[in-house]
C-alpha cells in the first residue's frame, strides 16, 4: 500500500498512500449507529469510486477530513454538531461517504486550502493567504478567522477546543 501518512480519532483510523488514496478502519459514530470496520477499507465516493489525489488527512472524534493536492478539502463521517462543514441542516444524519466542505456562504467549496484539522465535533482549514477557517460545534459552515498580529501558521483541535498558531507566511 506505501502508507506515507496516518491518523487516529475517536476509536477511528485512517491511512493514506502514497498515491492519494484514503484507508479508513475502526469504529465511526453517524447519528445514533456506528460503522465498524475491522481492517482497513479503500474510502469511496457515494458513487463507488475511490477518494483519489489525497495530500493530508485527519481524524476527529467521529468524522475524517482529507485534503486534496488542489486545495479542497473532503469529509465524512458524524455530522452532529457541522463538523464536516457542508451548510445548515444537510448531512444531519452524518456522510457515509466523502462530501466537499463548503465556504461561508455554504454555496461553494473552501478553496485553496493548505492544511486540516480534524476535533472532537469541530474542524479547522487555513487557506493559502493564512486565514484559519473553523466550523462544527454548531456552526454548519466554515468562518473565517482573521489573525490578530500575523497569518495562521498552524491549527490544531482537541477534544472541545481548538488553537491558531499565528506568524508570517
Amino acid at each position: 500500500w506505501d502508507i506515507v501518512a496516518i491518523a487516529a480519532g475517536g476509536d477511528v483510523s485512517v491511512a493514506l498512500t502514497r498515491q492519494g488514496h484514503v484507508y479508513e478502519w475502526g469504529r465511526r459514530r453517524m447519528n445514533e449507529t456506528y460503522v465498524t470496520r475491522h481492517l482497513p477499507v479503500k474510502v469511496v465516493h457515494s458513487d463507488g469510486t475511490p477518494l483519489s489525489d489525497i495530500a493530508a488527512i485527519s481524524a476527529g472524534w467521529d468524522h475524517i477530513l482529507a485534503l486534496t493536492h488542489e486545495g479542497l478539502v473532503w469529509s465524512w463521517g458524524d455530522n452532529a454538531a457541522g463538523q464536516l462543514g457542508t451548510g445548515m441542516g444537510t448531512w444531519t444524519e452524518g456522510a457515509s461517504n466523502p462530501v466537499l466542505v463548503l465556504d461561508d456562504f455554504g454555496e461553494d467549496p473552501l478553496t485553496n486550502i493548505i492544511a486540516i484539522s480534524a476535533g472532537e465535533q469541530q474542524s479547522m482549514a487555513i487557506d493559502a493567504r493564512g486565514i484559519a477557517w473553523y466550523w462544527g460545534m454548531d456552526t454548519w459552515s466554515a468562518s473565517d478567522i482573521y489573525p490578530e498580529t500575523g497569518a495562521a501558521v498552524g491549527i490544531s483541535n482537541g477534544y472541545g477546543f481548538s488553537v491558531v498558531l499565528e506568524g508570517s507566511l
